[in-house]
């Protein structure tokens, strides 16, 4: 198993739909970002905290007025900023648990597990943020909580119960077929270890929108044969 490092991070994964067109974790990661763009639009400035190689800054700059992806791979960043050339986008190099803006939303898929102080960096991101938007890596209750691959943790529904300082917390699952739900509508048997937890932090602070409608992704090649992203109102 993969352990954390001594920074503090465990050796992460990152990925990108165009590496792997069609591959289930990618409709995956795809997923969630179109799920959190819902979420968030017309809202002034979101951070995209482990951002990665910026596809999900992206979507979710097609909803927000103005999207800032963060990562601490100047590789991921130096790439996100030549590939997405964007005024509501900007790509800056972060280590997340040194981060101390404010902002409106922050979305972070797939961090927190990453990292051996996950408490701390979860209460910074609540405190630092009026909507917060997170995954994290499924484990039932009824398993003791062990280290995973390629994560530090797994987690229940009720592991951020004593974290939230006063917020709400919504708690969705992402199934097989990539949709999210809410957790309670998922039955036992479907519920499966390693699947996505994902959450919702409120603040109460925030007007979101009733009906935000949805979007549509599609990969295509361009004239030099390179996969490229086109995201649409549906």
């Amino acid at each position: 198993m993969r352990r954390p490092s001594e920074s503090g991070y465990s050796n992460v994964e990152r990925l990108h739909p165009f590496m792997f067109p069609g591959h289930r974790e990618a409709l995956k990661h795809v997923s969630r970002y179109l799920w959190a763009a819902r979420w968030i639009q017309g809202l002034d400035i979101v951070h995209d905290r482990a951002c990665g190689y910026g596809y999900g800054s992206l979507i979710l700059a097609h909803s927000a007025q103005k999207v800032v992806g963060y990562d601490m791979s100047p590789e991921a960043i130096e790439w996100a900023r030549q590939t997405y050339c964007w005024d509501r986008l900007s790509f800056e190099v972060a280590d997340l648990r040194k981060l101390d803006t404010k902002t409106e939303v922050i979305v972070s898929f797939e961090t927190i597990e990453h990292i051996r102080e996950w408490e701390d960096v979860f209460c910074k991101f609540i405190q630092q943020s009026k909507l917060l938007i997170f995954s994290v890596p499924y484990m039932q209750a009824n398993i003791p909580r062990v280290r995973m691959t390629h994560q530090a943790f797994g987690f229940r529904e009720d592991s951020f119960d004593n974290l939230l300082e006063g917020k709400k917390l919504e708690v969705y699952f992402q199934k097989e077929d990539s949709n999210i739900v809410p957790f309670e509508h998922v039955k036992d048997e479907d519920r499966i270890p390693g699947s996505c937890l994902v959450g919702v932090v409120q603040g109460g602070e925030l007007s979101l929108p009733d009906d935000v409608g949805s979007l549509h992704i599609e990969l295509y090649e361009d004239n030099c044969g390179k996969k490229q992203l086109r995201i649409h109102d549906e």
